[in-house]
């Protein structure tokens, strides 16, 4: 018995296939139509939940993209202020050092680094507000909680060994 779906698919079919594509759109695969019995079927409810999953991840990755953007900059900062090549300095971060205990070694103060990373992320955010890109409220709390955020990265901050 068809249910009066226009390609022939029984609604059965029609259930069987938005299931697997909504259980193997989570995982990340796209399925354009599953369990069709020819020609060029109809977008389902399925296909578009696989299509928001996986804008989902791409957000997801976005984010992660951006922390190492962020964490990237602030070790160019933070060697250029301790006056040593970036790579020694992710050398030395790899081997369990933070970015205080370099600066110390090379004769820098710590607190040198973080007014480094205070004024460079002062100036970032004093721009995106400029620009319109930040409310007053999220600009506030940014510009409080920056300083604790530079000392927490220059004090506690490890990299991972590759």
């Amino acid at each position: 018995m068809y249910y009066g779906d226009t390609d022939g698919m029984r609604l059965p079919q029609v259930i069987a296939a938005a299931a697997t594509a909504a259980i193997v759109g989570t995982a990340g695969v796209s399925i354009a139509a599953a369990a069709t019995s020819g020609g060029s079927p109809a977008p389902t409810a399925s296909t578009t939940a696989a299509a928001a999953v996986g804008k989902a991840d791409i957000g997801a990755g976005t984010k992660h993209w951006r922390l190492r953007r962020i964490v990237r900059h602030a070790i160019g900062l933070s060697a250029q202020t301790i006056n040593i090549p970036r790579s020694e300095l992710v050398k030395e971060m790899r081997a369990g050092k933070t970015v205080a205990d370099v600066a110390s070694d090379h004769g820098v103060q710590p607190q040198a680094v973080i007014d480094a990373l205070v004024k460079a992320g002062q100036d970032r955010l004093d721009r995106a507000k400029a620009n319109g890109k930040l409310s007053d409220a999220r600009y506030q709390r940014l510009e409080h909680r920056l300083p604790k955020i530079a000392d927490r990265f220059v004090t506690q901050f490890h990299l991972k060994s590759s």
